[in-house]
């Protein structure tokens, strides 16, 4: 697409030692595209995390029920997680195609937490969905060095948890 740096596109910083540096814009048309090179918006990623929370409708158009359907094949569970990677005490975690999923009932495969993170030069993300509670929250920053334990804790800071009974509005 020949996308090129402008003040629609927020500059990213890594942690280089102890100290946050620039880090130079990744153009596209590189064979890096594909790990990490998503430019979206905000609204992209709302009806984005809305799709994968199975709504019908966005944004007034219709979702067709193909989409909705592997969407959610997507969420399944396929593989544990090994205790190295995720931390015992937050639960048990598996793999799906392209999330980690922590699970509230492991016989009936019910997802409590639903959340992917990922990071290239200069900038971090974090999306998660409850499908329970219908929630999802995307955090996005112009910093690297994050993970998603980072994220959560983030999230108890601002008192959201996707774990805990919320009420809703």
């Amino acid at each position: 697409m020949g996308i090129t740096p402008t003040s629609n596109f927020a500059l990213g910083y890594s942690l280089i030692g102890t100290q946050l540096q620039r880090q130079p814009f990744w153009p596209s048309g590189t064979p890096w595209d594909a790990t990490g090179i998503l430019r979206s918006s905000v609204k992209d990623l709302l009806n984005y995390l809305a799709a994968q929370l199975g709504e019908t409708t966005i944004s007034g158009n219709p979702v067709p029920t193909e989409i909705t359907q592997s969407m959610q094949a997507l969420q399944q569970p396929l593989s544990s997680v090994p205790a190295p990677y995720m931390l015992p005490s937050l639960g048990t975690f598996y793999q799906a195609l392209p999330w980690v999923v922590r699970l509230q009932n492991p016989s009936t495969n019910t997802a409590q937490v639903i959340g992917k993170n990922g990071e290239t030069a200069g900038f971090s993300s974090w999306m998660s969905i409850s499908p329970e509670k219908n929630l999802g929250v995307v955090i996005l920053t112009n910093t690297a060095n994050f993970d998603g334990f980072e994220y959560d804790n983030l999230l108890n800071t601002l008192g959201v948890n996707l774990t805990q009974n919320l009420p809703m509005e």
